[in-house]
């Protein structure tokens, strides 16, 4: 054996003794090459909770999510941190409760129909239409309260105060009963199920003409209360909770039937929260309940673009088909 080689077995048998520096260390990436690289754990602890839930999120979203939708999504979830804040701040000072509510209602109504809007822009079938047109009725709905709050106190606004209240009502107790179910019906392709939906709408048919009635011949008067609104009318008290019963079976039910996917999930939403406020804002039911419902109502555009999207591929799925069948060119 020469020198040569006994020096390179004997370097490699000191190599294998070597503690592992390299794990302790730096590793073999100098910091001079990447300059813009950026030590999570060297970073304050807000700065780490800024830049992993802000940053690097938003990135992302902008990467693979179409730029309306982020819009949408983002504007919603902000407007409602925005309301919820108020909403605190308002009830701790005790103060100013009547702005409090018309900057919630106005700001629900315009944020549910920018979604309205958007929602349908995803139409892609005409029996979709109805259903699409759900969230800015809710939209239009909250602004119409909006207008409500900012009457009450006014005595000189009465004829606009009379014109709000019955708007409002008209599309709570006239019209949800039964685009609900005409709107579930319309996109139902199961004839099994449209027999059901059929049935759900001559019920709230029946009910609508019931609070048409009532409008017509009972008088209502709004009033402020709690910081909310007190619709107090003189509708007949012994029919108040059989026609109550009726209206959440019209406007809930064809949600669980329908065969359209996430439609569920919308029916859930929306029974909860007639239960969460059923239980904490009961002499406030019918205003609270539609602001919770215009919220939820979102959900909708949600349904409508998943429901776009799986339509598209079922279209591309075909054209290939026709493209490879024989004769074809």
């Amino acid at each position: 054996m020469n020198n040569n080689s006994s020096f390179f077995i004997g370097g490699l048998a000191q190599l294998a003794r070597a503690c592992g520096w390299q794990p302790q260390g730096q590793g073999f990436d100098s910091p001079n090459l990447h300059p813009n690289t950026i030590q999570i754990n060297s970073m304050p602890c807000k700065l780490k909770i800024y830049r992993v839930f802000c940053f690097y999120p938003l990135s992302n979203i902008f990467k693979t999510l179409h730029i309306k939708l982020y819009i949408i999504r983002y504007s919603l979830i902000y407007g409602l941190i925005v309301v919820s804040l108020r909403n605190i701040n308002q009830s701790i000072k005790e103060r100013n409760n009547m702005c409090f509510s018309a900057e919630a209602s106005f700001t629900g109504g315009v944020i549910i129909s920018a979604i309205g809007i958007a929602t349908i822009r995803e139409v892609h079938k005409p029996s979709q239409l109805v259903f699409a047109c759900i969230p800015l009725f809710f939209g239009l709905q909250q602004m119409v309260e909006g207008s409500l709050w900012l009457t009450i106190p006014l005595p000189d606004y009465l004829t606009l105060r009379q014109i709000s209240t019955y708007l409002f009502l008209i599309m709570a107790d006239f019209l949800w009963p039964t685009m609900i179910p005409l709107s579930v019906l319309f996109m139902e392709e199961n004839k099994n199920k449209r027999k059901i939906l059929r049935v759900l709408l001559v019920l709230g048919l029946a009910l609508s003409l019931y609070y048409a009635y009532c409008l017509l011949f009972f008088n209502v008067n709004p009033q402020i209360m709690g910081y909310h609104i007190h619709y107090n009318t003189t509708f007949p008290k012994s029919v108040a909770i059989p026609a109550f019963i009726v209206y959440l079976f019209v406007t809930i039910t064809p949600l669980f039937i329908s065969s359209i996917k996430r439609t569920h999930l919308l029916g859930v939403l929306m029974f909860f929260s007639c239960l969460v406020t059923a239980i904490f804002f009961r002499q406030y039911l019918t205003s609270v309940w539609c602001f919770f419902a215009a919220l939820i109502s979102g959900v909708i555009f949600w349904i409508l673009s998943d429901s776009k999207k799986e339509f598209h591929l079922k279209n591309l799925a075909i054209l290939k088909i026709s493209k490879n069948l024989p004769g074809e060119k």
